[in-house]
């Protein structure tokens, strides 16, 4: 299964920073569970490390290779997107790309299954990514701490890892 993390980058900070950390943080703990008692295979196509605006653009540079440009940084994450089994974001804060992100796997063949983590402090308010059932799979789940979390991951990753001939139209 391959995983595809979202977190905002231009609009986080250290504190946000660390809520995202701790969130992918019970990701990982819930894969390696999953893949010990089901023998499942998890492959995470973005980084398990939690990005801040001042770190997100050096680390992309340093894990591709590529110089970070706008084009550059689409392109990359555009073809994660196509090999994505499941989508899983962490909202703290703004963030339009993860929007973009969602609007592709939306419009996409794969049709990837997404659970959408909204914390407290980063309500969703623009009214084009709210409601999206009828469009795709997908639980949203409100959260003022990570370890809120914890049960809604392991359950969102078994019910669709299990399946492992996932269609997504």
């Amino acid at each position: 299964m391959n995983i595809f993390l979202r977190q905002a980058f231009t609009e986080t900070s250290s504190a946000t920073s660390s809520i995202v950390s701790d969130c992918f943080d019970l990701v990982k703990l819930s894969t390696d569970k999953l893949s010990k008692e089901q023998s499942l295979k998890f492959n995470f196509l973005t980084s398990t490390k939690a990005e801040t605006a001042e770190s997100f653009k050096k680390s992309f540079t340093e894990a591709t290779g590529l110089e970070f440009t706008a084009k550059n940084f689409r392109d990359y994450r555009l073809k994660q997107l196509d090999e994505t089994d499941l989508m899983i974001i962490f909202r703290t804060s703004l963030s339009e790309s993860s929007a973009f992100e969602l609007a592709y796997n939306i419009f996409s063949e794969r049709r990837a299954p997404v659970f959408f983590a909204i914390h407290e402090s980063a309500p969703i308010k623009t009214t084009l990514i709210r409601e999206l059932e009828s469009e795709l799979d997908i639980n949203y789940v409100h959260f003022s701490r990570a370890e809120e979390l914890a049960v809604p991951i392991h359950e969102f990753l078994l019910t669709h890892s299990l399946n492992s001939t996932l269609t997504y139209r």
